[in-house]
């Protein structure tokens, strides 16, 4: 995935959430309080994930 594409979906999916994940810095970003919650919970989803495809493959 191409710097633009990233960006653009994570400006996306703030529009729809209504929240700013990231803080744009003149060095780069940081997550938000809120980015830090949600980073936690879709790590937890792919882990998860994996883990369903694991016994679905078993």
């Amino acid at each position: 995935m191409t710097q633009p594409t990233v960006t653009n979906r994570i400006k996306a999916l703030e529009r729809s959430l209504g929240l700013p994940l990231l803080e744009r810095l003149p060095g780069g970003v940081r997550p938000t309080r809120a980015g830090r919650s949600i980073l936690e919970q879709a790590r937890e989803i792919l882990r998860l994930s994996g883990h369903v495809r694991r016994i679905a493959d078993a």
